[in-house]
């Protein structure tokens, strides 16, 4: 292995390299820190997960599963069951979102945390996720991550 500047040999000790993940659990650091924080937060409070890219919510699905954290994930089709099984059990802790399609027109005051995962072009699209959680008949404080 060479040195990227000056192109001199450099010694690389193998036994010196960190472990890779194991199979199916790989992810970048932005879902690291995402996945981090959902853990230090869901013990204690229900969280929102928005996400303008259905991948991105069906790898934190995927992720949280693995790491036995009940969350739902709202899809056409299926919102109301799900929608009340967040509402209702608390052991459901989190609730996956399309960013553009969930925005608005939802009472979400269980959770008291609202993650967003991506930044959008469109700052109201920020304002009216956020304002699912922050509502008048809240009676938490909320946090935006």
């Amino acid at each position: 292995m060479a040195c990227l500047l000056c192109h001199k040999p450099m010694p690389f000790d193998v036994s010196k390299a960190p472990p890779l993940p194991p199979p199916g659990l790989a992810c970048g650091s932005k879902m690291d820190a995402l996945l981090g924080d959902l853990e230090k937060v869901c013990p204690h409070h229900k969280c929102v997960v928005f996400s303008q890219f259905s991948e991105v919510l069906d790898l934190v699905l995927a992720q949280l599963t693995l790491r036995g954290v009940r969350c739902v994930q709202l899809r056409s089709g299926n919102q109301v069951e799900l929608r009340r099984e967040f509402e209702t059990q608390d052991d459901v802790r989190v609730l996956l979102l399309p960013l553009k399609k969930y925005n608005h027109g939802l009472n979400l005051v269980e959770a008291t945390h609202v993650f967003l995962v991506e930044p959008s072009l469109q700052p109201a699209l920020h304002a009216q996720a956020m304002a699912r959680v922050k509502r008048l008949d809240q009676t938490e404080p909320t946090f935006v991550h």
